[in-house]
């Protein structure tokens, strides 16, 4: 006689046509003397369609919501060492030398007379502590770029538009006719003291200034498109994830008794304590067909394994956050929750790189006090790429799943 297995799905299937080939390779890959029979209940989980709108854009540099008309990124200091590297090559008052270092005396003479080279470096010392980016930046002709950018604003400055007035402190010089060498900020009516400034400090600040701003526009750009890249890629399958969990655990019996369909309809009387039948479940079909068996909504509806086959699911994890009480004790560490008989072999295979997977072995205990063997799948890096770095998809087709299938089915 053929004998059916259940195959249960797991969270982000809404749509059957793909689980269903899914089953078909896997039958194929058994053979006929096993009858597979697909468990679909994706059209009872969360919905996924319209996520975009709760998401936010990043658009020209700024991230931009429903409600408002966008705010700038704002960078922190983790955010900018993720891009420019690594922390503690150099401190700020090694960079203020290798950027004083760049401005050579004569630009100092033909700009400002009598200005000196430490001017420029207490000023440069004093702007890099305002800089986003400036200050974190250890690449070494970044900072040389910045130098020779503050010496050839010097040395453009005509020497005969620099002058002292008399009643100037030292060191303050009015450039021209009295304009400031840039974005003054007193009134232009102000004839004896508009421009009134230190042209060494000033020009190191606006250029400092804006190149800082430069590069903090670039990484912000690409901060924001690497978050848009990323939000846009796993958002349907982490907020789909999220719908299914959340209708699962609002009506667990309503998901469950698509197990009971499947088993009346294409395997009359298996799944009861006389004919036990295997289930092959993935992800969140793995807690269903758990829950259905540790933990029915009653006796009658009790679903018997005898060989249960899990990837990627988390029945451990779902039993220390809700604990399946009064029907299994609360877990508690050196202390594995013994399981009822109505689970007889359990294979569970987890991916590393899939952070929705999780032991058994460690939590439970079988009946017979045996431990569910956890096995771990080695992906490829052709594996991620094809799923798009959503991992938790690729066990359908893995090597480990198919020896766990054949040595847990015999």
């Amino acid at each position: 006689m053929i004998e059916p297995i259940l195959v249960v799905h797991g969270v982000n299937n809404h749509d059957f046509a793909p689980f269903a080939k899914q089953v078909e390779k896997l039958q194929q890959a058994l053979g006929p003397e096993r009858q597979l029979v697909p468990v679909y209940w994706g059209d009872l989980g969360g919905q996924s369609t319209d996520l975009a709108d709760c998401l936010p854009a990043f658009t020209d540099g700024e991230w931009h919501v429903r409600s408002d008309d966008g705010i700038s990124l704002n960078l922190n200091p983790q955010a900018v060492r993720a891009i420019v590297g690594p922390r503690g090559v150099l401190d700020n008052a090694t960079r203020a030398d290798i950027v004083s270092g760049q401005v050579q005396p004569a630009s100092l003479v033909r700009s400002v007379p009598g200005a000196q080279s430490e001017q420029v470096r207490d000023a440069v010392s004093s702007e890099l502590v305002a800089t986003q980016v400036l200050q974190y930046t250890d690449d070494r002709e970044t900072l040389a770029i910045v130098g020779r950018a503050i010496d050839a604003v010097l040395r453009d400055i005509p020497a005969s538009s620099v002058v002292q007035r008399p009643t100037s402190p030292p060191g303050e010089f009015v450039v021209g006719d009295g304009h400031a060498v840039r974005g003054d900020d007193r009134l232009a009516g102000e004839d004896d003291t508009r421009g009134l400034i230190d042209p060494v400090k000033r020009i190191a600040s606006h250029v400092i200034e804006g190149i800082d701003n430069a590069l903090g526009r670039v990484i912000g750009n690409q901060l924001g498109r690497l978050n848009q890249s990323v939000r846009a890629r796993l958002a349907v399958p982490i907020s789909a994830t999220l719908g299914d969990i959340m209708s699962y655990q609002r009506q667990p019996d309503r998901i469950q008794d698509a197990l009971r369909a499947a088993l009346a309809q294409y395997a009359p009387g298996y799944g009861s304590k006389e004919k036990p039948i295997s289930v092959i479940a993935h992800s969140l079909g793995g807690v269903v067909a758990f829950d259905a068996a540790v933990k029915p909504m009653s006796e009658a509806k009790r679903l018997w394994i005898k060989s249960f086959v899990t990837f990627g699911s988390q029945a451990a994890f779902f039993h220390i956050v809700d604990p399946r009480a009064p029907e299994l004790v609360v877990y508690r560490r050196d202390a594995p929750v013994k399981l009822p008989p109505s689970i007889v072999r359990w294979t569970n295979l987890w991916d590393p790189m899939d952070l929705l997977a999780f032991t058994a072995g460690t939590v439970f205990r079988l009946a017979d006090g045996s431990t569910p063997a956890d096995i771990s799948v080695a992906d490829t890096a052709s594996d991620l790429i094809a799923e798009k770095g959503w991992a938790h998809s690729v066990y359908w087709d893995s090597d480990e799943l198919a020896r766990a299938l054949r040595t847990s089915l015999e």
